[in-house]
């Protein structure tokens, strides 16, 4: 009794702390009944990011906010997870609020199981990622952009090989040299400079080689076609593969028009400003060979505490982000090795001592002329609490879950051993009282009624030997005792056999577990043993089946139990519907070991079931907290 009011106590305040985590997180957290799409209880956050009120939320579903082609992609997800295929899922997708407008959201699904049901609900946590898709698509605008650029550019845009032979040139190539993209592809670069000028612009490029420079400017005089002399500035740019350059890619510019260009370059510098400043996500811009920061946006000192001038100048040493030189040193070489980093989990300190859990992504640029890293961090802290705080949840579930099977398998061992103690030696005192009677009867003379009353003493001894016989099975049923006399593979032999005495159909057996009996704890022997039960029980009651196959083995460092028979065959996911209570139940013991089940049907061939336990995984999942 004080177990019980301890697991009591112990689910009350899980509860608590769930309902405090989901009124109070930073993300939007909603309940959602899984058939309707009904909206069962959501937090301020989720209302406020869909602009209606709460009463508001729970009067509506979820089909009613989100767009068709998205929500037809989010239930695909959504019956993958109640297939057991998937555990939880996220997913972008868009939703309409109250005022009409449209917001992008990433939702993460978890569901809410309960012990041998299909989970009636599940939590939807979602974060508002309108402004990130917003700054998406203002990127592919850009890069279609600078793909017009390139073929509508003023500028001369070329790739060259290493032998200094042009690969690719734009239009501008042709109409400012006087040639045709056919004369420029595979001529030399030096064939288009003043011959006085060549050795100095060899050497040039000889040297950016050699340096394996990312990039260059190099100004320089040209000759056209017909003889025109054009100076150009030139930025050459090495196209490197694996650490080793392959080729070069530039842009030669006009340097009478320099000073349009320095107005196109404030421009570019102002959009990239509003850019930095604008984005929800903490950047930094650190020098790489100093390591010192030379930039940050108004994220960064929100999310980190710092003021602007206290990040500026400073090393990523002295702000912690680092704790030596050696694990900075280590990650830059990473970013050059790798062309950039995307999305690595790190726990970053902030000034006031606290720590923040984000997504890490980072690539080399050049300013200045200087090696420099751009590296974003995503504050994902609260979403880890939140998934955490839901994870937790389900793994306290399943601990209550586990001890209500062993609480019922104890209560089966107490009724079987009862059975058989008590009552079966009630009624073996009785059958021998009457066969005590019967030979005092039989002694007797001069009573007519006496061969009626011997017959009468008969009939009960039989109808006692009836009701033993049944004691015994039924207790055998609750809790044989073989199996805990002898082990799971004497146990499952002693099922198959009375299951095949019982209904008469024939039942192949094979059993073949070798050293590996020790292996077995008896919590796995009692749930592999009523898999077997029920899956035979299921045979018995639905399959119309002639024949059974059992077997037992370990494979590959896992315990295997099959049961197939011939009958009608189990429609595919039929187990799923609500009357299918005994296999949800056994799907339910067998996740409880980290085991897996696939059961499948033939209409008319019959149906196999399949169930594998990891005979090296833990046994018994906990929950922090719980003892």
């Amino acid at each position: 009794m004080k177990t019980g009011k301890r697991e009591e106590e112990a689910l009350r305040e899980s509860e608590q702390r769930f309902r405090a985590i989901f009124e109070q997180a930073a993300v939007g957290v909603a309940q959602i009944e899984t058939r309707s799409g009904r909206f069962v209880r959501v937090n301020q956050r989720y209302a406020d990011i869909l602009k209606m009120t709460k009463e508001e939320m729970t009067e509506t579903d979820f089909a009613a906010i989100t767009l068709p082609d998205d929500l037809q992609r989010y239930m695909d997800q959504m019956r993958q997870l109640l297939l057991g295929r998937i555990h939880t899922f996220s997913t972008e997708m868009r939703y309409r609020r109250r005022d009409g407008s449209l917001i992008w959201v990433n939702v993460f699904v978890s569901p809410m199981w309960a012990y041998g049901q299909e989970p009636t609900s599940h939590i939807a946590v979602i974060e508002d990622i309108t402004e990130r898709k917003t700054m998406e698509e203002a990127l592919r605008e850009s890069q279609e952009r600078y793909r017009s650029l390139v073929s509508q550019a003023t500028d001369i845009i070329y790739t060259a090989g290493l032998d200094g032979r042009f690969t690719f040139v734009n239009e501008a190539a042709s109409a400012i040299m006087g040639y045709s993209h056919h004369e420029l592809v595979g001529m030399h670069y030096l064939d288009l400079i003043v011959p006085d000028s060549r050795s100095v612009a060899q050497k040039f490029y000889q040297q950016q080689l050699h340096d394996l420079t990312l990039s260059t400017y190099f100004e320089f005089p040209a000759v056209t076609k017909d003889g025109r002399e054009v100076w150009f500035g030139q930025h050459v740019r090495l196209r490197v593969a694996d650490g080793k350059p392959i080729g070069i890619e530039a842009i030669a510019r006009d340097i009478t028009e320099r000073k349009s260009a320095e107005a196109a370059l404030r421009e570019s510098e102002e959009r990239f400003a509003k850019t930095f400043q604008s984005s929800p996500h903490a950047i930094l811009i650190t020098n790489v060979e100093s390591g010192r920061c030379l930039d940050a946006n108004r994220a960064c000192t929100e999310i980190f505490g710092y003021a602007h001038e206290e990040i500026v100048g400073r090393t990523t040493i002295e702000l912690g982000l680092w704790a030596v030189p050696e694990a900075w040193h280590h990650f830059v070489e990473r970013v050059q090795r790798e062309s950039g980093v995307r999305n690595l989990e790190m726990t970053l300190p902030t000034k006031f001592g606290s720590v923040r859990e984000c997504l890490v992504s980072s690539e080399m640029i050049m300013l200045k002329g200087k090696d420099c890293l751009v590296t974003t961090a995503n504050d994902v802290t609260v979403l880890k609490l939140a998934q955490a705080a839901l994870q937790e949840a389900y793994q306290r579930l399943q601990v209550v879950t586990r001890r209500l099977a062993e609480a019922e398998e104890a209560e089966r061992r107490r009724i079987a051993r009862e059975l058989h103690d008590e009552f079966g030696q009630t009624l073996t005192g009785l059958k021998l009282d009457i066969a005590w009677i019967a030979r005092r009867l039989s002694a007797l003379t001069g009573f007519a009624d006496v061969s009626a009353m011997q017959a009468k003493a008969s009939v009960m001894s039989k109808a006692i030997d009836g009701l033993i016989s049944s004691v015994r099975e039924t207790a055998a049923t609750l809790r044989p005792g073989v199996l805990d006399d002898l082990g799971l593979a004497a146990g499952i032999e002693w099922l198959a056999t009375s299951f095949a005495e019982r209904t008469g159909i024939p039942c192949r057996l094979t059993v073949d577990v070798g050293d590996y009996e020790k292996d077995i704890v008896p919590e796995l022997a009692t749930t592999v043993f009523r898999c077997a039960q029920e899956l035979l029980t299921n045979v018995m009651r639905h399959a119309q089946a002639s024949s059974v196959f059992v077997q037992l083995m370990v494979k590959q460092g896992s315990l295997e139990l099959v049961v197939r028979d011939n009958g009608k065959g189990i429609r595919d996911k039929q187990w799923e519907n609500d009357t299918s209570l005994g296999l949800r139940g056994l799907h339910e013991r067998v996740r409880l070991f980290n085991g897996r089940v696939v059961i499948a049907g033939t209409p008319g061939v019959g149906t196999e079931a399949v169930l594998q336990f990891p005979l090296s995984a833990p046994t018994q999942p906990m929950a922090k907290g719980l003892a």
